[in-house]
């Protein structure tokens, strides 16, 4: 015969020490997987459809989105502060002509910021002030592509020039603080557009320091959250790779180092990741796809996979999205695909 020990029933004090024990280790558990889990979204440009259009997908890569889907050139999109708008550059109103426009982050009630705007005011590379009521933009004529910084009320008033002295600006973007822009520019000494370096200019126009000194492209950059860093591409070394460098231009440090072409960097909110685009998981750099890696260039991800052409990062809105444990546990990062 078979003996069988009687479980000792449970008391409450131990029932209500265990249930204390396990609600305390999975409070601790979720806060330690929303702390690792990258936030907000990502708005990316992509050309996977056969011309360029405004994409936003979650940080970890899942559920990307067409904004635009449009037959015109949609580039360059940019989170406000508040995640609730898009700034963009298109040439939807006809010809070659790009000009600012403004939609909700849904993609609807697309709307160009300046009107009558023409082939002697092209706009690039609109960005949000930090406090949201200002955008930072270059103009530049079709013509001759000289170019000023601009800044402007987002109701599109109130419009300044800047720099007033036309060269070579790409990218401008706002400090933390809102005090300072970091630009790419060949500076005091034009040498046109293939050889610009990284220059802090002050929000009045009046100085510009330089920071970087290359004979090639340093182009694409931007502050860390922080204000204390400032990331950006640069082919200094042949190819392009992504770099850092403190904000007083000390530090100078290459955070992918590999033999494909890696560029266009964008902080996380938090400071603690950078997305850019790279070619290096496919043949012959015939595509381009969007990566995120720790702020210090280790365990870069890839997150996309279009199989056709350019795929770049732009804007890393400031949101509070997080994915479920579930979901983290159930989906391969990177492996996105395309709705039919």
């Amino acid at each position: 015969m078979m003996n069988f020990q009687l479980l000792k029933p449970i008391t409450r004090a131990t029932y209500i020490r265990r249930a204390l024990f396990w609600g305390v280790m999975i409070l601790y558990l979720s806060k330690m997987t929303q702390a690792q889990l990258p936030q907000g979204k990502i708005a990316f440009m992509s050309e996977q459809d056969g011309n360029w259009e405004i994409y936003v997908m979650n940080a970890d890569g899942t559920q990307p989105r067409n904004l635009t889907n449009h037959p015109a050139e949609d580039v360059n999109a940019d989170w406000s502060p508040d995640g609730n708008k898009l700034l963009f550059i298109s040439n939807r109103g006809g010809r070659r002509w790009r000009h600012i426009h403004v939609m909700d982050a849904d993609g609807r009630n697309v709307k160009p910021l300046i009107e009558g705007a023409d082939h002697r005011d092209q706009h690039a590379g609109a960005r949000w002030s930090p406090d949201g009521t200002k955008i930072l933009f270059v103009s530049y004529s079709l013509f001759d592509f000289l170019q000023d910084i601009h800044v402007i009320d987002t109701d599109g008033g109130n419009r300044r020039n800047l720099t007033n002295r036309p060269s070579v600006y790409l990218n401008p973007s706002w400090s933390p603080d809102g005090t300072k822009i970091v630009v790419s520019s060949d500076g005091p000494a034009p040498c046109g557009i293939n050889c610009p370096d990284v220059y802090i200019l002050d929000t009045q126009g009046k100085k510009l320091v330089r920071l970087t000194n290359s004979p090639t492209i340093d182009g694409a950059a931007s502050w860390s959250p922080d204000g204390t860093k400032i990331v950006f591409h640069s082919a200094r070394g042949g190819k392009r790779e992504v770099y850092v460098i403190d904000a007083n231009g000390k530090n100078l440090l290459n955070l992918t180092n590999h033999p494909a072409s890696d560029y266009w960097p964008v902080w996380s909110p938090d400071g603690t990741k950078i997305a850019f685009s790279s070619s290096r998981d496919t043949v012959g750099d015939l595509r381009e796809e969007v990566y995120v890696m720790e702020a210090d260039g280790a365990n870069p991800i890839r997150l996309t996979n279009h199989h056709l052409g350019e795929t770049v990062p732009t804007s890393w809105s400031r949101g509070s999205f997080l994915v479920s444990p579930k979901v983290l546990l159930t989906t391969q990062w990177g492996q996105i695909k395309r709705k039919r």
